[in-house]
């Protein structure tokens, strides 16, 4: 079964409800300002940002290791330190949200959250990303049905697995050399992850740029552009499995129209970001919108 790797576009804020009763089941979502911009990590962005012309890409690895090891080397000067120190997806995951960068990818179970995130500071026309989960997890999937002789597997046990393999991966990051990606669910959620949904996508090798192991994972590095008509109308041909990446572009024009209808479904910043970062947020729009 050949992995579809599919490129459209929106016409009007009526297309995300038809998009998602036919296609988002299986998918995971992520939204970018920028339709241009590849999907990339915060610590891949710093890197690039501060080494723009460096070749060896072990650079990453060294640099996430002493970010790490400065965290939480300081952290009980902040907070009573309760998580292992072997646990690195835990402290990659408060790091990230304090505003570190890391290899952690944000992401998010719903559509209509990832369309705000695409839209709400966007200048140009921008994007949602999805990838379907399944197909990241069959790499999962099959290393525990393999060593437990077994055919099936619970999402909580492929979720616990995800994070020990993950912890793993990162300890022995300069020994790495797979083109993996991990779907991590925190263990401990907080109330931002909690209000977006979200979850982290995570490259298990930190020499590799994120775009280049998807691409081997989905098998496919040229999108094929569909009309949105057809892609609605042809969705039933196909499998659900089979759509593995989706590219789904939203042109500034109907960013308006998409917010309004957003906003009246109580997705917005004040409600997607906890606090008064969240009430700064929405006022940019409250008035306009």
């Amino acid at each position: 079964m050949k992995n579809l790797f599919i490129e459209t576009e929106l016409n009007n804020w009526k297309d995300i409800f038809l998009l998602n009763s036919k296609l988002t089941k299986q998918l995971l979502f992520r939204g970018q300002s920028n339709k241009d911009w590849t999907i990339s990590s915060s610590l891949e962005r710093l890197v690039e940002r501060i080494h723009p012309n460096y070749v060896d890409r072990a650079i990453i690895t060294v640099q996430e290791k002493q970010m790490i090891e400065e965290f939480q080397w300081k952290y009980p000067l902040f907070k009573n330190p309760t998580i292992e120190k072997e646990n690195y997806v835990e402290w990659l995951s408060i790091m990230q949200h304090y505003g570190a960068s890391t290899r952690l990818i944000d992401f998010t179970d719903s559509f209509f959250v990832a369309t705000q995130m695409a839209i709400s500071e966007s200048y140009t026309d921008s994007a949602v990303w999805g990838i379907n989960k399944h197909t990241l997890n069959k790499f999962i999937f099959e290393t525990y049905t393999n060593e437990n002789e077994t055919n099936s597997a619970s999402q909580k046990t492929l979720d616990s697995l995800s994070i020990k393999l993950a912890n793993e991966k990162i300890k022995n990051a300069f020994n790495e050399v797979e083109k993996k990606l991990l779907i991590i669910r925190p263990e401990n959620s907080n109330e931002r992850i909690y209000r977006q949904q979200g979850l982290f996508v995570m490259p298990t090798n930190l020499k590799i740029p994120f775009v280049e192991s998807l691409s081997t994972i989905i098998g496919n590095q040229t999108p094929l552009f569909w009309d949105f008509r057809h892609l609605i109308l042809n969705s039933d041909s196909y499998k659900q499995d089979q759509f593995a990446l989706v590219k789904i572009n939203i042109p500034k024009k109907i960013h308006r129209e998409i917010l309004e209808n957003l906003r009246e479904m109580n997705i917005n910043s004040e409600i997607l970001f906890p606090g008064i970062e969240g009430l700064a947020k929405s006022l940019n729009y409250s008035k306009f919108v």
